[in-house]
């Protein structure tokens, strides 16, 4: 693991977990690490939001989403992902069944 991923990891996997901010440069393991994190604590068997990662760009958005997909697809293949944007709209009374 890097150094952030030893630094972080045991505090998102704890019971209960601490809250945990990072920041670092590109190729740290950041996306890796709070996606091991997300991915113990869901339940892919509940059709409902379970986590929420928010990201300051669309881009950056969507990529947190491919990665999280793909590290899942094995282990879960039923875990899906739904990537919020400014402007997507949903119809009153809309049930959510993404888990993440």
């Amino acid at each position: 693991p890097s150094q952030t991923q030893m630094e972080t990891l045991p505090c998102m996997l704890a019971e209960p977990p601490y809250n945990v901010i990072m920041q670092g440069q590109s190729g740290t393991g950041k996306t890796l690490a709070f996606t091991i994190a997300i991915l113990q604590r869901i339940d892919p068997t509940l059709k409902r939001p379970q986590a929420i990662v928010i990201e300051p760009a669309f881009e950056l958005a969507s990529q947190t989403a491919t990665v999280i997909t793909r590290i899942a697809s094995n282990t879960y293949p039923e875990l899906t992902v739904r990537v919020g944007v400014n402007g997507e709209r949903y119809e009153r009374g809309e049930i959510i069944t993404d888990q993440i």
